[in-house]
């Protein structure tokens, strides 16, 4: 496949299965994933998404080491489309039908001019948290930032994370509390987390992590 072989030099390896382009480090692993739609009409659309997401096994064990009720733990750290890192943060798709050469030629450009260095943000850890408390690392779910900080970072950081994170809505905080309390008195609840200050909630809890001044109340 031309878009798995353009990534070679990179150290991708492209895999059929997916299909993807995949380059494993020592902590991250950066995916590039290329998908297409049931929708297609020869000759007229052939859809190519482009999507990205860097997973870690450190941060699954991390998880592993601290379970959440709900479902099973994966690798996750981050994902988007391609189209989410440009200028416009738009979903991106390419349509392979009318001249796919040409097509796939733009999509290379795209892929190094946005994707190669987005997953250079995702080769040193410390690196990492550090965007997360910088408020930078845009890309990553809440949840996930605060378990990076928990798995990458110092407790310290973690706790700077975690109150970074509820203080922007008060509503979040109080509702924080009120599961903080609940859950160390009657255990966390089966299933998973239907509100944002639940998950932190149910976070914090299963690694011992309480910032000053927010769980008390």
């Amino acid at each position: 496949m031309r878009l798995g072989d353009s990534l070679a030099e990179a150290g991708f390896r492209f895999l059929k299965s997916g299909p993807k382009s995949r380059r494993v480090g020592p902590i991250f692993s950066h995916n590039i994933c290329f998908q297409t739609s049931y929708s297609n009409v020869r000759g007229r659309y052939v859809a190519l998404w482009i999507q990205i997401n860097v997973r870690s096994q450190q941060l699954l064990a991390s998880r592993r080491a601290h379970p959440l009720p709900g479902p099973a733990v994966d690798d996750f750290v981050a994902g988007v489309n391609l189209g989410q890192l440009m200028s416009d943060g738009g979903w991106l798709e390419f349509n392979l039908a009318q001249d796919p050469e040409r097509v796939l030629s733009q999509a290379i450009e795209c892929i190094e001019q946005w994707v190669l260095p987005y997953f250079e943000r995702f080769n040193d850890p410390q690196h990492l948290v550090a965007e997360i408390l910088a408020g930078s690392a845009t890309s990553l779910e809440p949840q996930a930032a605060l378990e990076c900080c928990l798995c990458f970072g110092t407790e310290q950081q973690a706790t700077v994370c975690l109150s970074e994170l509820l203080g922007q809505d008060p509503v979040h905080v109080q509702r924080y509390r009120e599961y903080r309390r609940r859950y160390e008195s009657e255990g966390m609840p089966e299933g998973r987390a239907r509100r944002y200050s639940d998950q932190l909630a149910r976070i914090a809890l299963a690694y011992g992590l309480d910032p000053e001044g927010v769980a008390g109340g």
